[in-house]
């Protein structure tokens, strides 16, 4: 996106909406370099997310999920959308401010109580989302997922995985990055059937990790941008996924000075708090299989749809996941 929305534009967007208000605030939000959207405060009460490509959609899909959350007080409510001319025709979509900062924000500074509350609530409110039926899978990752599946989760993850593969072997692979993918294939038809069981397609987020997660005087106040959540469902163990990753590998996603500040060793408790809050998850028979397939699938995403050249942390993740199975070793078969 090469320019910000003008003060004109935003405060025409308020009026679009049928807010009766002038613009006295515009606050432009920090977003990671790799962030495609624009996102901005109006008034300190709402938030503008503009960005052009296909954003349309992206904006859409998510305007249909919101539109299925509403009763529920950690979701944002949509106030408008529409298009505009933004250095290059671009989309918007208006929504609710939510209070408080991003739980990552406040992680450094919260005791270790807090830190404990605030992941036993954020698996309290992602599971009342879980508790909605969806209409089809979503199986897979951001661009590259298989949508509308209405087979069975194993299969799925068949068709996908094999996708994956043949696309992944068709890039300029160095024989050691080769040898990598091949154990990944192995570790799937070796552990496959752990996906057998299934529950039925179930509302999901897409990309939930603590950056999109609020939290305000120790308390979580709601989870945003979804974006990715496809208005289609997964099984509720892959919408944690991220979650897990992040928590794991805290560094790897935000700006460079906030991945200074974060150490793995300060988010240890995220992932066995979230499944001591999340029996449903946790009786899930071979979770850590399923969840190392789930980080399986998202290297080689990475690895298939990185543009100029085969990313650097998917490939050491991947190893890390095949390799040393570090789920599995770490928090057990389940």
């Amino acid at each position: 996106m090469p320019v910000t929305p003008a003060p004109q534009q935003c405060e025409a967007i308020l009026h679009a909406a049928g807010i009766d208000e002038s613009l006295v605030s515009l606050v432009i939000v920090p977003v990671p370099g790799y962030s495609v959207n624009v996102v901005c405060i109006l008034n300190d009460r709402y938030v503008l997310r503009a960005s052009s490509g296909d954003a349309g959609e992206r904006f859409e899909r998510e305007r249909r999920t919101l539109e299925r959350l509403q009763d529920l007080d950690v979701v944002p409510r949509v106030l408008g959308s529409g298009s505009f001319e933004l250095g290059e025709p671009a989309h918007y979509m208006l929504q609710t401010r939510l209070p408080g900062d991003t739980v990552v924000a406040r992680w450094p500074g919260a005791s270790g109580a807090t830190r404990h509350r605030l992941i036993a609530e954020l698996a309290e409110a992602i599971g009342s989302v879980h508790q909605r039926p969806a209409p089809a899978y979503v199986i897979g990752h951001y661009q590259s997922a298989l949508r509308g599946w209405t087979g069975s989760w194993l299969d799925g993850h068949d068709r996908y995985v094999a996708w994956l593969l043949e696309a992944v072997r068709r890039r300029a692979l160095t024989s050691g990055q080769a040898a990598l993918v091949d154990m990944a294939e192995t570790f799937y038809g070796e552990h496959r059937a752990a996906l057998a069981h299934s529950v039925g397609p179930r509302m999901m987020h897409g990309d939930l990790h603590l950056h999109n997660v609020l939290a305000e005087a120790g308390r979580i106040t709601g989870i945003i941008d979804w974006e990715w959540s496809w208005g289609g469902g997964v099984e509720p163990d892959f919408d944690l996924e991220a979650l897990f990753r992040w928590s794991l590998y805290p560094r790897d996603l935000g700006d460079e000075d906030e991945a200074a500040r974060l150490e793995a060793e300060d988010f240890r408790l995220v992932i066995p708090t979230l499944l001591a809050a999340y029996p449903e998850v946790r009786a899930i028979p071979r979770l850590m299989e399923r969840m190392t397939i789930y980080q399986i699938e998202h290297e080689l995403h990475h690895m298939v749809s990185w543009p100029a050249r085969v990313p650097t942390r998917p490939v050491e993740r991947l190893r890390n996941w095949v390799q040393e199975r570090r789920l599995i070793r770490e928090l057990g078969a389940s």
